[in-house]
């Protein structure tokens, strides 16, 4: 932050203080990314593509066993009815 000091009509010093427009915006973020917030959501993602992770695992695994469980019904059925 830069800090300006003016002349007063009276003659004293005032100082006033100057923030980047940029810095102002990336104030937020910044306190975002140096809190234990940051941290707790970067947990947060990693725990959610784990679980991702492991449900489609599990839904490509079972998926092709149930394909041939159902075309084996079907076939069944289909000699049963005919």
């Amino acid at each position: 932050m830069l800090v300006k000091t003016l002349e007063t009509e009276f003659g004293t010093a005032c100082a006033i203080s100057v923030v980047n427009p940029i810095q102002q915006e990336l104030s937020p973020m910044k306190n975002f990314l140096t809190s234990e917030d940051a941290a707790t959501t970067a947990e947060y993602a990693v725990l959610l593509a784990l679980i991702a992770g492991a449900l489609l695992f599990s839904i490509l695994a079972v998926g092709g066993e149930a394909n041939v469980f159902w075309g084996r019904s079907s076939t069944e059925l289909n000699a049963a009815f005919n």
